[in-house]
């Protein structure tokens, strides 16, 4: 696996777009030996959480956090990259910028681990 931050851009919430999300998410958190790692960007989003946790996902391998605010999410998103404990990091994040997608991408590299930034298009 060659570590790499790719982007999705959702037209509104995750839930809203749980036919596309929920096949990926299940698969990926039966993948591996390593954590499926979702930081999500707001919470007080309890409607997605709720969603995250009634999803077909193997949980004894998934970690869920969530953050208060931007910077936050992008430090613990870059955290849990680096960290090597994960093999796929997906984060909910605003607009990300060159400077910060190239430290995700160092972070990812340095933990052996791929990325996928969720993004709304209202912010997209």
């Amino acid at each position: 696996m060659k570590p790499i931050i790719n982007e999705l851009i959702l037209s509104g919430k995750p839930w809203q777009a749980e036919q596309l999300l929920n096949p990926m998410l299940s698969q990926l958190s039966s993948d591996s030996e390593r954590w499926l790692t979702l930081i999500l960007a707001d919470k007080s989003d309890t409607r997605t959480l709720h969603w995250l946790k009634s999803c077909d996902l193997n949980h004894d391998k998934v970690q869920i956090f969530s953050s208060s605010n931007t910077n936050q999410t992008l430090e613990l998103t870059r955290k849990a990259l680096a960290s090597g404990t994960s093999h796929t990091v997906i984060s909910w994040l605003g607009d990300l910028d060159k400077g910060w997608l190239g430290k995700l991408e160092s972070a990812a590299q340095n933990g052996q681990c791929q990325g996928l930034a969720i993004r709304s298009r209202q912010v997209a």
